[in-house]
């Protein structure tokens, strides 16, 4: 595992460091498996996608995943880890934000609930009304109709 980084303390090296971001170059073999792993612990950055970067694939890390990778670098898929190395920002495409979802207010759910009858009503038929309605229809009674034998 070969980490570099800028050993500068002047203004102009901060500067970089906050335009830099920590990435782990991985062959693309075993990129599946570190993927997986470094997001399992935390490790893999969520504001930023992987790229493809002299060769290999360039995972960005989450703040401070850098210590521990040098920690488990001997560790199985840790030890595929080519180099861990600061790239400019600007290398890697910024994830976009998952669009929002809307959501119902609480206290609307609450009132929508406790209104709701337990026990559905029996549905209401769409035909005749039923015996008590007879002969009250509103249009004419229908003509008698002649049989053919």
């Amino acid at each position: 595992l070969v980490a570099r980084t800028g050993t500068h303390t002047g203004s102009h090296s901060r500067l970089r460091e906050m335009s830099d971001v920590a990435v782990a170059l991985v062959p693309a073999a075993s990129a599946k498996a570190l993927k997986d792993a470094l997001k399992v612990r935390g490790w893999l950055s969520t504001a930023r996608r992987p790229a493809m970067v002299g060769g290999r694939i360039a995972f960005p890390l989450a703040d401070g995943a850098e210590d521990a990778i040098a920690l488990a670098a001997s560790t199985p898929p840790f030890c595929d880890i080519e180099a861990v190395e600061r790239i400019a920002t600007d290398a890697l495409a910024v994830k976009k934000a998952p669009p929002p979802q809307k959501q119902k207010p609480h206290s609307a759910h609450k009132a929508r609930v406790a209104a709701a009858p337990t026990r559905p009503r029996a549905q209401e038929r769409s035909f005749g009304g039923g015996a008590a309605v007879r002969g009250s229809s509103m249009l004419p009674p229908a003509a008698a109709v002649q049989r053919v034998e």
